[in-house]
């Protein structure tokens, strides 16, 4: 699914995703203008290029508290949430808990271009060893990799109100959501 100039919220998947070309994700492909916010992805996503866990491809493109547990697997730009975000799109308070395989893979953004930001995401340790940008300089120490322990509070740390909770799994879920999961 692609989407111009939308908002995307509150929204899931838990379906097996496999696409044999550009842009494959748990639950959006390609995002321009637009904003994710609230939303997640249980299921395995593999794809060739541009793979992420809930957004492939994202161009002047907010996404925010959103999560990835599917494995996600493909064979250039492959990220845990996002596979490239581009033209000042921003990724916020996610992180991802799901195996990440393929070139140019990373835990949470594979790309990261063009006034790009992330800020407050993790990456759950032995998903992958990188973050941000395969070991750029946006994520020189791996700063992204945390405990299962350590997820829940550092979601928490910047929010004005408490939106994540542990899940029954241990694993933080947004509050929304918590029956859902």
């Amino acid at each position: 699914t692609s989407v111009y100039n939308s908002e995307i919220t509150n929204c899931y998947s838990e379906s097996v995703v496999f696409g044999n070309g550009l842009y494959t994700a748990g639950l959006i492909a390609e995002a321009y203008e637009s904003e994710v916010r609230n939303c997640y992805n249980l299921g395995k996503v593999n794809g060739f290029t541009y793979v992420g866990g809930v957004v492939a491809y994202g161009s002047y493109t907010t996404i925010e508290n959103c999560y990835n547990k599917g494995n996600v697997a493909g064979s250039n730009v492959v990220g845990g949430v996002v596979g490239r975000a581009t033209y000042s799109s921003e990724v916020k308070n996610s992180y991802n808990t799901g195996v990440v395989t393929g070139e140019k893979q990373s835990g949470v953004v594979s790309q990261l271009l063009r006034d790009s930001g992330v800020s407050n995401c993790y990456y759950l340790e032995g998903t992958y060893g990188v973050g941000i940008n395969k070991g750029s300089s946006t994520d020189p120490d791996n700063t992204g990799k945390r405990s299962l322990s350590e997820i829940t509070t550092l979601m928490n740390s910047t929010l004005t109100s408490p939106e994540w909770e542990a899940g029954p799994d241990g694993y933080p879920v947004l509050s929304c959501f918590k029956t859902a999961e």
